[in-house]
């Protein structure tokens, strides 16, 4: 029975700093409204939207602290159209921009990672990847209307991170650092 009224007071206590490390910004001037997580390392982690803006530009910092990753499903469904990372954020977690309405992003050189689905079921027509990113989940960009996709030198992607007519050109030219375009029904390597 000790035990019992050890754990009965102790969780209460457990719960309160749980939820303490989570908080809500709302920058009024931008109408950006998002949910953040220090990570325990001193950064911190983008985990919600909660905003009426189309375009929006993530900070690289909140109260000096540098915020270093987009979390898993973060913006997904989203109705945002553009958005700007920062070049403080070194990964994207998974479902992070799926069913979202996205028709532009912009990944910054700091990107080393992009996680399973991240644009998938997007409006993407066109994507530069730079040479920073080394891993490309599963299904990353599948399922936009993609035009244009660049990537960079080093970049590393599984089977499947894009549609299958991208995958077997991309394969087919030796899978070569450039621009790829697709049009006539077909992809190019410039």
């Amino acid at each position: 029975m000790k035990n019992m009224k050890t754990v009965i007071f102790i969780i209460p206590f457990l719960l309160l700093a749980a939820f303490s490390v989570f908080s809500q910004q709302l920058d009024s001037a931008s109408g950006f409204s998002f949910g953040y997580i220090e990570d325990g390392s001193g950064n911190i982690e983008i985990w919600g939207y909660n905003g009426s803006n189309s375009e929006v530009q993530i900070p690289s910092s909140i109260g000096n602290i540098s915020v270093t990753q987009i979390r898993q499903m973060a913006f997904m469904g989203s109705q945002l159209t553009n958005i700007v990372i920062p070049r403080s954020v070194r990964g994207i977690g998974a479902l992070a921009f799926m069913n979202s309405h996205l028709t532009s992003v912009t990944i910054p050189d700091s990107i080393n990672w992009i996680g399973y689905r991240v644009f998938m079921n997007a409006r993407l027509t066109s994507i530069i990847i730079p040479g920073s990113v080394t891993t490309i989940g599963t299904e990353a960009f599948a399922g936009n209307p993609l035009t244009s996709i660049s990537i960079g030198q080093n970049v590393s992607m599984v089977v499947d991170s894009f549609d299958n007519a991208f995958e077997a050109f991309y394969i087919s030219n030796g899978k070569k650092a450039g621009t790829y375009t697709f049009a006539d029904g077909k992809w190019s390597f410039k």
